[in-house]
């Protein structure tokens, strides 16, 4: 995985090349664009994230074929689940919380990538001694990202939320 820092953002954002990998001629699709937006627009804050709490792209062999990260640094469960259409217990975390996503591409998917970076976020989310829960938010109908969370291990469905599509989401959550 590579970080997407700033340049890299803005690069992507403007449809520029990037050094650290060959993207698709397609991407970004819509929802991209979307999330390319808000993440360069964190960057670009005047208080930005650290970008270690950013997006990070999922290369294979020089090429963008996904992406996933932390949808923000580490924060209160409060915090975390502030969404209002968020419905559920609010259990206290020991620690900082975060929120992970993913993304692999269609040409991509049921190789194990998905798993193996979301693995990876939790892994270097909790050696970094500041986080002690992991949420991620799924559609009920969404199996493969149902089967990434399974193969991590310890995930469990603690409330609903309204996705970005509008659609009803499930609320995983995890304690490292």
């Amino acid at each position: 995985m590579a970080l997407m820092d700033r340049r890299t953002l803005s690069a992507l954002s403007d449809g520029r090349p990037t050094k650290k990998f060959t993207s698709p001629g397609w991407w970004p699709d819509e929802a991209d664009r979307l999330h390319l937006k808000l993440w360069l627009e964190r960057a670009e804050s005047p208080n930005p994230p650290p970008v270690l709490w950013g997006p990070r792209a999922i290369v294979l062999d020089g090429n963008l074929i996904g992406h996933t990260g932390f949808h923000r640094p580490p924060s209160s469960i409060e915090d975390a689940l502030a969404d209002p259409s968020y419905s559920g217990p609010m259990e206290r975390a020991a620690g900082g919380v975060v929120e992970i996503g993913y993304t692999v591409f269609r040409q991509h998917q049921n190789n194990g990538y998905a798993g193996e970076a979301a693995a990876a976020l939790v892994e270097w989310a909790h050696a970094t001694e500041e986080v002690s829960t992991v949420l991620a938010t799924v559609a009920p109908d969404n199996r493969p990202s149902h089967s990434v969370l399974k193969h991590i291990g310890g995930f469990r469905i603690i409330g609903t939320c309204q996705g970005d599509n509008g659609r009803p989401h499930e609320v995983f959550r995890r304690d490292v």
